[in-house]
């Protein structure tokens, strides 16, 4: 899970049975005095700060073992206020060694721990949203030009899992910033430039309150983490369907190949 404060989790709204903790739900401390350890995956997540509320993550990772029965081990990466442009001496710009902080490095860390702990650890996808703090720094194609770049860090480092954003706040964009349309669009048009990546539309209404249509609450969150997974299934299924119709067309080669041997 990784972007700024909404990937971060900061829904106001906790309920303590929508967002008890699952028993086979974990996460990867990413700071505190537990850092490095694997805790119980229950907000405030640790990210690279710990987070100030509710985050989609825990419902992204409920949904997935009741899918599959597996545990998950869910990964906090994401830190409020950070964008590829730095800010505050932090970036996500994999390729920016100026700042204090690479953020993109941190995440290749924190994945890297968490990939060594266990040999049958996988990296099944990774979570993104991100992209208010850069309205006011980049246009479409300069953000979109080092997203790109990000998912291809990961997917050079990791392996080429699935790659999810979601929409930035609707309603924090209808209030007029005009770097907001152009973010949006870059988000919108990954799934184009990138394969195995999905764009997910963000709930309408959603929001902490009218002073802060920013951050998603609780139950936005919730809705984001559903939202989210299901573009995943989307994402896995026609992967699993693109690898058996490539297998099917080798074992349709090798009996050509097999007759032709034959006669």
């Amino acid at each position: 899970m990784a972007g700024q404060s909404n990937g971060l989790g900061a829904g106001v709204g906790h309920d303590k049975t929508l967002d008890a903790p699952h028993p086979k739900v974990h996460q990867l401390a990413g700071s505190g005095r537990n850092e490095g350890k694997i805790l119980v995956g229950e907000h405030p997540f640790w990210h690279h700060t710990r987070a100030p509320g509710v985050g989609f993550g825990q419902t992204f990772g409920k949904l997935h073992t009741e899918s599959t029965g597996r545990p998950v081990l869910l990964v906090p990466a994401a830190r409020g206020e950070s964008g590829f442009h730095p800010h505050g001496g932090y970036t996500w710009d994999r390729k920016d060694a100026t700042g204090a902080i690479n953020l993109y490095k941190f995440a290749a860390r924190q994945l890297s721990i968490a990939l060594s702990g266990h040999s049958d650890n996988v990296l099944r996808g990774i979570l993104w949203h991100q992209g208010e703090a850069d309205t006011w720094h980049l246009n479409e194609h300069q953000y979109a030009m080092k997203l790109d770049a990000l998912i291809a860090g990961f997917r050079g480092e990791f392996g080429a899992a699935p790659f999810i954003l979601g929409q930035m706040s609707p309603d924090r964009m209808a209030e007029g910033n005009e770097g907001y349309p152009l973010i949006d669009a870059a988000h919108r048009d990954t799934p184009a430039r990138v394969p195995l990546a999905a764009f997910v539309e963000a709930p309408h209404g959603l929001f902490n309150s009218p002073e802060d249509k920013l951050h998603f609450s609780a139950e936005g969150q919730r809705e984001l983490g559903r939202r989210y997974y299901a573009e995943y299934r989307r994402l896995t299924a026609r992967s699993c369907a693109h690898d058996r119709e490539e297998l099917s067309n080798v074992s349709v080669r090798e009996t050509a190949a097999d007759e032709s041997a034959r006669s």
